[in-house]
């Protein structure tokens, strides 16, 4: 497989009809070369996305799951479309700067590293 910049290149080309010889696939048999390179890029990257997805943070719905008892979180409220900062109980949420239904809450992420 060719590089990112060097599909990047042969797509450009082919899309606008430019001189073939300027082509790093120009090789006789450059269309199917290529889509299967574009292919696999495509595919290495929407498996970057589901890789990148599984580690991010992201708002959960109480409702798809619930966090851990005693766990501090970021919690959000539609009333005021307020974000404030929440321990879970035995009782839901509890926290002083938000009022109304909790219906979202994110873990909070790990602190910066000092370097």
């Amino acid at each position: 497989m060719k590089t990112p910049e060097e599909i990047k290149k042969g797509l450009d080309i082919c899309i606008a009809d430019k001189i073939c010889r300027d082509c790093p696939y120009n090789n006789g048999n450059c269309d199917m070369q290529l889509e299967r390179d574009a292919l696999a890029y495509i595919q290495q990257l929407e498996q970057r996305l589901v890789e990148v997805n599984k580690t991010s943070p992201r708002w959960i719905s109480v409702k798809e799951r619930e966090p851990r008892r005693l766990q501090r979180a970021l919690v959000y409220s539609p009333v005021g479309n307020r974000i404030a900062s929440g321990v879970y109980t035995e009782v839901g949420f509890i926290t002083q700067a938000l009022m109304g239904e909790i219906t979202h809450w994110m873990e909070i992420p790990e602190p910066p590293k000092e370097e």
